[in-house]
């Protein structure tokens, strides 16, 4: 992967980098309170609630802020496919579903992110961004490993 920009924000997915946009998005572009409306946490208000038109007109607005970062951060390609889509929560479900692999081997993702691992280069980006992409790769790969090897000795050497 090449960076061209110093600004860890300026990452866009093209649905190669997924791994690597989605764990930007959730921690530095889509923070806080916006994480509740992507991830479903904040949902959608009850009509029969008293207070509902102030409650949906701050979920919608809060909606739609989450939704138009995720659309600031991906490509043209993939504009079109979200272009329908309404709410931030679907937006990234769906986004996950196109490109997580869930059902990839253990092997065949090792084999992917070494292979990311093996693409990114500075170019420019700045010492501390390029430890943090390289982090969020390192840490999917430790999550990867056996729970077994963690208990041999020659292992944790």
């Amino acid at each position: 992967m090449d960076y061209d920009s110093d600004d860890a924000g300026s990452l866009k997915s093209d649905g190669t980098n997924y791994l690597l946009w989605s764990y930007m998005m959730r921690n530095f572009e889509i923070e806080g309170e916006l994480w509740d409306y992507v991830s479903g946490l904040a949902t959608r208000p009850d009509p029969k609630n008293k207070k509902y038109l102030n409650l949906i007109k701050h979920w919608e607005s809060m909606n739609a802020t989450a939704l138009s970062i995720i659309d600031l951060y991906v490509d043209r390609s993939l504009k079109k496919l979200l272009a329908n889509i309404n709410s931030a929560k679907d937006a990234w479900d769906y986004l996950a579903w196109l490109y997580a692999h869930h059902d990839e081997s253990n092997l065949a993702k090792t084999y992917r992110l070494e292979r990311e691992i093996e693409a990114v280069k500075q170019s420019g980006f700045p010492l501390t961004g390029l430890y943090c992409f390289l982090q969020c790769y390192w840490q999917q790969l430790d999550e990867m490993e056996p729970k077994e090897l963690s208990d041999l000795e020659s292992y944790k050497k």
